[in-house]
């Protein structure tokens, strides 16, 4: 409880002096304290976005390696993907879209960390959003992940090359009820 404390108030203080607390608390055996620290690096990751998204990419990958539950307050495979993608680095792109293909929840993690991306960068790779709307659209494997297209609704602009498969995959997901509405209509609007 107090590890789960420290995390939380080190991640909302944040800044140069809370940075290395957050990075030892990254490492935390508790997926709680984790969370918080990923929460606190992504916040405050300007200026070592580098150095900051391999933290969260290696910690991610040695704690998530494998399928079992990981009950939390907080969702830490969340708290990772979007930290990973509020510091837009170099390596945040194309570590989560190689996460979009893991099970439901990761991939959901995953997308909202590319809505993260795409918000500070205001633009995606082509590969990017191909991947995304595949994603979206589902296959016989998987099923649509309505989620995915969240990013693209966050982007400025979209390459012309997409915008058919963009508006034959939004208006797909906006036929099915439900909230996830709303991230086919964003991704229609643009």
């Amino acid at each position: 409880t107090v590890r789960r404390a420290a995390a939380r108030a080190l991640a909302r203080i944040g800044g140069e002096g809370a940075r290395a607390g957050l990075f030892r608390a990254l490492a935390d055996d508790d997926d709680e304290v984790a969370a918080w620290a990923a929460y606190g690096l992504g916040f405050w990751c300007r200026t070592f976005e580098d150095k900051t998204v391999s933290a969260l990419v290696a910690e991610a990958l040695a704690r998530f390696s494998d399928d079992r539950p990981h009950p939390a307050a907080i969702d830490a495979y969340a708290a990772f993907a979007r930290a990973i993608g509020r510091c837009a680095s170099a390596a945040s792109e194309p570590t989560l879209v190689a996460w979009l293909d893991g099970p439901r929840d990761r991939a959901v993690a995953a997308a909202f960390g590319l809505g993260d991306v795409g918000s500070t960068k205001q633009k995606l790779l082509e590969d990017t959003i191909v991947a995304l709307l595949a994603r979206a659209a589902g296959s016989a494997t998987s099923p649509p992940l309505p989620e995915a297209l969240d990013a693209i609704g966050r982007i400025e602009h979209v390459p012309p090359t997409v915008i058919d498969r963009i508006r034959e995959v939004a208006t797909a997901r906006l036929a099915e009820p439900g909230p996830s509405r709303i991230f086919a209509v964003r991704a229609l609007s643009r």
